[in-house]
């Protein structure tokens, strides 16, 4: 990570990881990747002032209680959320030798 840190730094990018949680949310979810994103939903709120751009890939979510959160008008009103989306299904699918079906 801090070969990554430096990199971006040298760029002016401030490159944050996200602090271990201890977060539990209620009923449990069987799917870590909701309360990954809800612990960085929560994280990102208590410091939002020191954002100007969150940038998030699309992968298991990380970014959709912050997006939810944004578009609710309930925090990040000065900060623009992104989120990169890697291809079209169809790219996707041809990748991985799947094929594409009807139904």
């Amino acid at each position: 990570f801090e070969y990554w840190r430096e990199e971006y730094g040298s760029r002016g990018v401030k490159l944050v990881p996200l602090p271990a949680s201890t977060i539990k949310l209620s009923p449990p979810t069987p799917c870590k990747y909701t309360s990954i994103s809800y612990a960085t939903y929560q994280y990102l709120k208590r410091h939002q002032h020191q954002f100007d751009i969150v940038h998030f890939h699309e992968w298991h979510g990380p970014g959709y209680y912050t997006a939810m959160a944004k578009k609710q008008g309930v925090a990040f009103r000065n900060v623009k959320i992104l989120t990169t989306i890697h291809c079209p299904s169809v790219f996707f699918m041809h990748g991985n030798y799947g094929y594409l079906t009807t139904h």
